[in-house]
């Protein structure tokens, strides 16, 4: 599911015509209708994770998410590493 909305969202950003060789969803659908698909996807993956139990699998994939958002807006890549390393610049 992780892979589909990302492909979602990166053919809606590079507005590209195809995926995987068949029509892009946002070509077919429009752009807002797989925006809605892709948050739909987002919040089917947060509901089977509660349904684990374990919080830590939330944490985990909402700071993935935020990460990938800002690197995606921005280019610079945010992981604690780099971010460890940034504090003592």
């Amino acid at each position: 599911m992780c892979i589909t909305l990302h492909c979602r969202i990166d053919d809606i950003q590079d507005n590209s015509d195809l995926y995987r060789g068949i029509p892009a969803a946002h070509k077919v659908y429009g752009v807002a209708s797989a925006i809605s698909a892709a948050m739909y996807i987002i919040f089917v993956q947060m509901q089977r994770m509660l349904s684990t139990n374990q919080t830590g699998l939330i944490k985990l994939y909402t700071e993935t998410m935020l990460q990938e958002w800002q690197w995606r807006s921005t280019g610079v890549i945010t992981t604690p590493v780099h971010q460890k390393r940034n504090i003592w610049k």
